[in-house]
């Protein structure tokens, strides 16, 4: 069995490839979103109120919008999203190809250009464009409906598979903590 990958710091881990859908036109490097990362992010994002449950027990529990909860789920994926293989983008107007040659620091970036997001994915603007203005979309098995193909955009598909790998890897923690 393979040891369990330990980081002092989260932003060390690298991920892990993953194809992106079934007809896997790119991968993605994707790591898990450990509990205090995620937490902290969840804090920016609402308010922590307390609520009396029907036991009459008090509990903490965390308030916001759809918006902040969104914000949350971007900044969650952005997070766990590390690079990309195969990611291309073609620069379709003037406003575009202004962004990529500022992101990407190369004035001969011209309309029509198809620029290559791997390596440039640790830039934070270039991911806010990916989740938010090129939304692509990924086919992917449904979890409720064996057999069924589904569309995921790329935000759901990131979420999906960091809690994935992080629910693998506690799952190597629970194996070795056995032995």
């Amino acid at each position: 069995m393979a040891p369990i990958r330990d980081f002092g710091r989260p932003e060390n881990d690298e991920g892990e490839w993953v194809p992106f859908g079934e007809d896997a036109p790119f991968r993605l490097r994707i790591r898990r979103i450990p509990y205090e990362i995620g937490r902290q992010i969840d804090l920016r994002y609402g308010r922590e109120i307390v609520v009396q449950g029907g036991d009459g027990i008090r509990r903490p529990q965390l308030e916001r919008s759809r918006d902040e909860w969104l914000q949350a789920m971007l900044d969650k994926a952005a997070f766990a999203l590390v690079d990309s293989e195969g990611l291309e983008v073609e620069v379709a107007d003037a406003e575009a190809r202004g962004f990529y040659a500022a992101a990407f620091k190369d004035d001969s970036i011209t309309v029509g250009a198809t620029v290559v997001l791997d390596g440039h994915l640790r830039n934070d603007a270039v991911k806010k464009r990916l989740f938010t203005t090129l939304r692509p979309f990924a086919r992917v098995k449904s979890e409720e409906e064996p057999g069924k193909i589904v569309s995921v955009d790329i935000g759901s598909f990131i979420m999906s598979e960091a809690d994935r790998i992080g629910r693998s890897s506690a799952q190597k923690r629970e194996v070795d903590l056995k032995k």
